[in-house]
């Protein structure tokens, strides 16, 4: 595919992230997605056999943005403890609503194809986020920033923590008190023994 049809893809990605973040998955339709993007059916069917391969793109667009976020951070000599601290204010933002997420359309996603690909998918963003996140932990051992004995033992404690606080955050307010307690908790799981 060339220039245009890659265009046309992140496009169609862009469009179809909205009404995710709008509506969630299950009432999102093709049709939707055609209508939001201005592309007929069978311009959108060229780039695209359905909206589950749409979601999973945009999945992976979503974990790549943030691999690559890191990275230029690590290669620009970034202290590890700000860029923690830019995840941890990227998560606050997403809580508040403050950015768009799909949460819910992930939730509903990985609930209606729990026995396929709604697992798969799930295990390959965790994996994804895993080895963003132990990426930034041993980058701050390495400068001695971080202070911990078992990095991969807390990245999925870490993980499965901002998890759980984006799926309560469905059906209850979580307080910035809350979520400062939380985030202090987790900059001890990395081992941060002085933030300022």
């Amino acid at each position: 595919m060339g220039r245009k049809g890659d265009s046309t893809k992140l496009h169609i990605r862009r469009a179809a992230f909205d009404l995710f973040a709008e509506h969630g998955y299950t009432k999102v339709t093709m049709q939707d997605i055609c209508t939001k993007s201005g592309l007929s059916k069978g311009g959108l069917y060229r780039h695209y056999e359905d909206k589950r391969q749409i979601f999973t793109d945009i999945l992976k667009d979503l974990q790549q943005t943030e691999a690559d976020r890191e990275e230029l951070c690590i290669r620009q000599d970034i202290p590890a403890a700000e860029i923690l601290n830019g995840y941890l204010q990227h998560i606050r933002q997403d809580l508040k609503k403050d950015v768009p997420n799909i949460n819910i359309a992930l939730y509903e996603f990985c609930v209606e194809n729990k026995n396929g690909i709604g697992a798969e998918i799930l295990s390959r963003q965790y994996q994804r986020g895993a080895a963003v996140l132990l990426s930034l932990i041993e980058y701050g051992i390495s400068k001695g920033e971080f202070h911990l004995s078992d990095p991969a033992g807390a990245v999925s404690s870490i993980l499965f923590l901002v998890e759980g606080l984006r799926m309560i955050n469905e059906v209850m307010e979580i307080t910035d008190e809350i979520l400062t307690g939380v985030f202090t908790q987790i900059k001890e799981m990395a081992g941060i023994q002085n933030d300022k």
